[in-house]
C-alpha cells in the first residue's frame, strides 16, 4: 500500500531539537494510520534520538506535558492509539534505503520466531521517495523499552548485509560506529539476559498500569529519557547494576534481575 501523508494536530514544526552525538542520518517519526483512507498522519518531528519516543509514550499514558532536549509532547491533549500507529522511517541515503529494503525480511523472520505477534509490514509514502512507513503490532508500543529495542533493529536494517537480529550476529555485521560499540557491549555484559528479550521480547511487558515497566514516576525529570531504552536497560543488568537502585526504570530492572537470577 502507498500512504498519502499528512500532520497530525499533535505536530510542531517550530521544534529545535538538541540531538548531538547522533551519529547516524536515519529518522523516526509515529505516525497514525487509517488503511480505509489510505492515509497516515505524521505525529511529531522526525527525530534521530529515538528516546524521544519515551516522551511521547509516557505522556500519552499519562497525560501530561513533556519539554525535553528542544522536543515537546502534550499528553494532555494528543495521545497515541497503538491499534492505529506506525513507525515512519526516513532515510535520506540511497544505499542505506537499499539496504533497509533488502535487508527487512530479516526482522519478519525474527518476529516469526519470537512469536511476538502481528508481523510487521512495509510501506511506501506518496511523494516522498526517503519514508517508509512500517505497521508493527501494537504491543511494541507497550512501553519505552520495546519502541527503544523496535527502532533500534529498524535503525540496523539500514548496515548492509544484515541477515540475522540477535546481538552475536549482530556485532559481526555491524561497521564501527556507536551502533557497533553499544552492540559489542551487549554481548560482552548481558549476553544471558540479552539472548532472553531477543528469543522472547514479550518478557519486557510486565504489566499495563501507569507505574508498570518503562514508565516510572518521574516525568518532570529526564529519567524516562536517559534512562528509558533498551541500551540503558541491558546496562543496569550487565556492569551497572549498583547505578539504578534510585531510577526510574527501578521496578523494571528488579524484576529482570530477579527472573535471571
Amino acid at each position: 500500500m502507498i500512504y498519502k501523508h499528512s500532520y497530525a494536530p499533535s505536530y510542531n514544526s517550530d521544534l529545535k531539537l538538541f540531538e548531538v552525538g547522533q551519529s547516524r542520518s536515519t529518522r523516526f517519526a509515529l505516525a497514525e494510520y487509517d488503511d480505509e483512507k489510505q492515509v497516515l498522519e505524521q505525529l511529531h518531528l522526525s527525530v534521530k534520538c529515538r528516546d524521544y519516543f519515551a516522551e511521547v509514550l509516557h505522556g500519552s499514558v499519562t497525560k501530561q506535558k513533556y519539554l525535553m532536549y528542544g522536543f515537546s509532547w502534550d499528553g494532555t491533549k494528543f495521545q497515541v492509539k497503538p491499534e492505529k500507529t506506525g513507525i515512519m522511517v526516513f532515510i535520506s541515503d540511497s544505499e542505506q534505503k537499499k539496504n533497509f529494503l533488502d535487508n527487512f525480511n530479516a526482522l519478519v523472520e525474527w518476529e516469526k520466531f519470537t512469536n511476538f505477534g502481528k508481523l510487521p509490514e512495509l510501506h511506501e509514502v506518496d511523494g516522498q521517495a526517503s519514508s517508509l512507513f512500517v505497521k508493527c503490532d501494537p504491543k511494541w508500543f507497550s512501553n519505552t523499552f520495546t519502541i527503544s529495542l523496535f527502532t533500534l533493529l529498524l535503525r540496523c536494517l539500514c548496515y548492509p548485509n544484515v541477515k540475522s537480529l540477535f546481538p552475536t550476529d549482530l556485532v559481526k555485521v555491524l561497521p564501527y560506529g556507536n551502533d557497533k560499540n553499544l552492540m559489542d557491549s551487549i554481548v560482552k555484559y548481558s549476553l544471558a539476559e540479552a539472548e532472553m528479550v531477543f528469543k522472547d521480547p514479550k518478557f519486557l511487558i510486565i504489566d499495563n498500569d501507569n507505574n508498570g515497566l518503562g514508565w516510572g514516576n518521574s516525568p518532570g525529570t529526564n529519567l524516562i529519557h536517559d534512562y528509558g531504552g533498551i541500551y540503558s536497560f541491558f546496562g543496569a543488568v550487565g556492569k551497572n547494576k549498583d547505578n539504578w537502585k534510585n531510577t526510574a526504570t527501578n521496578k523494571n530492572i528488579q524484576a529482570f534481575l530477579k527472573a535471571v537470577a
